[in-house]
């Protein structure tokens, strides 16, 4: 019951509140715990965010093999948290992957796309490892590439 309150917690939490969890993270039993199918189902998309923030090299290379088989298949399942997290530990590089393997591929499908913008998103509003000044340049990307999706974007672009 303990454990279950402090995950509603947390899971509510900002995201910029989080960040400053970095120092306190235990990244041997994030990856741990996401090998538990059942704590990865129940409680994944927070530890897999986590990891991200305090995860280190190891847990970018892990998060970068599975966001590729996401890829691979065109699978959207999960990707979102994934690729926020990929961005908190590889910065630029992550942000210009997202841009090469989701936005400029016309072969990405809509599910795809929306888990890339959404993964820009929480960084924009964030304004850390990723400026918002970044973000904004990737919609615009996104919207020179893909000008039928400016709904995804509107609403962040007047905040």
């Amino acid at each position: 019951m303990i454990a279950d309150s402090a995950y509603a917690k947390l899971a509510r939490a900002p995201y910029a509140d989080l960040r400053r969890l970095e120092d306190q993270l235990a990244p041997e039993q994030l990856l741990a715990a996401l090998d538990d199918p059942t704590a990865a189902a129940e409680r994944g998309s927070l530890y897999i965010t986590l990891l991200g923030i305090g995860g280190g090299q190891r847990a970018a290379t892990f998060l970068k093999q599975w966001i590729d088989v996401k890829w691979t298949r065109g699978d959207s399942a999960g990707l979102t948290a994934r690729l926020i997290a990929y961005k908190e530990l590889q910065g630029e590089a992550a942000v210009r992957f997202i841009e090469q393997s989701y936005i400029k591929d016309p072969n990405r499908r809509l599910g795809e796309i929306v888990s890339a913008v959404e993964a820009l998103r929480v960084h924009g509003d964030a304004n850390g490892v990723i400026p918002r000044a970044r973000v904004l340049a990737s919609y615009r990307r996104l919207l020179t590439q893909r000008p039928q999706l400016v709904e995804l974007i509107v609403s962040d672009c007047g905040r």
